[in-house]
Order: C-alpha cells, then sequence, then structure tokens
C-alpha cells in the first residue's frame, strides 16, 4: 500500500474533506533523503491555496475536539 501511495504523481491537494485542483502550476518532487531515489512528486501550493486549507481546518477543529479520543484514529 505504501508503495503504492508513493508512485502516485498527487496533482491535487486535499483541503476541507475533498481532493481540489490548486492555483499553483508548480510541481514538487519527493525524493527518499537516503537513497535519493524520487519517490513522488507533488503540486505545490499557492498563498490562496494555503488560506483555504487554513480556512478548513479552522472550521474543522472544533468538531475534532469534540471528538472523544476513542473516535480519533
Amino acid at each position: 500500500m505504501m508503495e503504492q501511495l508513493l508512485q502516485q504523481k498527487f496533482t491535487q491537494q486535499f483541503i476541507g474533506g475533498q481532493w481540489q485542483t490548486g492555483a499553483s502550476t508548480s510541481k514538487i518532487d519527493n525524493y527518499d533523503p537516503y537513497t535519493g531515489e524520487l519517490l513522488n512528486t507533488i503540486q505545490g501550493a499557492s498563498a490562496a491555496d494555503l488560506d483555504a486549507a487554513y480556512v478548513a481546518a479552522k472550521e474543522a477543529q472544533p468538531l475534532w475536539e469534540a471528538t472523544p479520543l476513542q473516535e480519533k484514529k
């Protein structure tokens, strides 16, 4: 499973519980620090993408805080 995940090219960002195409066209190569092997490529984020992620996290936080520890996995 992890190997499949690492081989994916992430062309979207997970914000607010859903995959979204970000505003940035930049790509970031993710390398294994030990071997130098390219693990995957992810989409870079713009300031607008970061703002959207911040707002989504801030809105989700009260529900997460109220969720009992046993349900957080």
